[in-house]
């Protein structure tokens, strides 16, 4: 993942990781909105991947820590 992608998502899931509990979002739905509004503002969704699914461990780090 690149630094600039990682920075967005950081910040993201800071104020969206608690809507899995709320809403019943999924982790891929969180994914996909995590992409998708880093790439409404300038970050490709290709800057979001690597073969170690980090975002992935991202995501679910935070979902654990907002519960």
């Amino acid at each position: 993942m690149r630094p600039n992608a990682r920075r967005f998502a950081e910040q993201w899931l800071d104020e969206h990781a608690a809507e899995t509990g709320v809403e019943n979002v999924s982790v891929k739905d969180l994914a996909d909105r995590l992409t998708a509004m880093g790439e409404a503002r300038g970050i490709a969704a290709e800057d979001f991947g690597d073969d170690g699914g980090r975002l992935l461990e991202m995501i679910l780090s935070a979902v654990d820590r907002s519960r």
